[in-house]
This record gives structure tokens, C-alpha cells and sequence, in this order.
């Protein structure tokens, strides 16, 4: 049987305003880069509909469909 020696751990301190500061950055930079992300998405569709000639897994594209109606608020 072993025998461990008991003491104290130290607690790690967590720091929500920092959590929430690096939350919000990550936030604003997201958004920052929305309207070229969705422009990308959009040439990656239109290329795609036009015959890329390329096979790729299948959803792909519905998937990129599906982000483009819901950033631009179409049902």
C-alpha cells in the first residue's frame, strides 16, 4: 500500500475579467472579419456552380449555402 504525503494545492485563481476581455477580442475580430469571410463564401459557391470540376465531400457546399442564407438574414 502506498502512503501519499497530504498538504495543501494551491487553487488556481482564474481571472474572469481577463476571460472576458480575451472573449470579447476574439468576439471583434470575428466580426471584423465577417464581411470578407462571407464574400469568400460566396465566390466559393458561385465557383462551385459553375463547375470547378473539382469532386469535394458531400454537404460541402450545402454547408457554405446554408452560412451565406444565415449571414445575410434569408430565410
Amino acid at each position: 500500500m502506498t502512503t501519499f504525503e497530504t498538504g495543501t494545492v494551491p487553487a488556481k485563481r482564474i481571472d474572469y475579467q481577463a476571460a472576458a476581455q480575451d472573449r470579447n477580442r476574439r468576439r471583434r475580430k470575428l466580426r471584423d472579419a465577417a464581411p470578407d469571410l462571407l464574400a469568400a463564401l460566396i465566390e466559393l459557391d458561385a465557383w462551385a456552380i459553375y463547375g470547378s470540376g473539382t469532386e469535394y465531400p458531400q454537404g460541402t457546399f450545402e454547408a457554405v449555402r446554408e452560412a451565406i442564407t444565415k449571414a445575410i438574414g434569408a430565410a
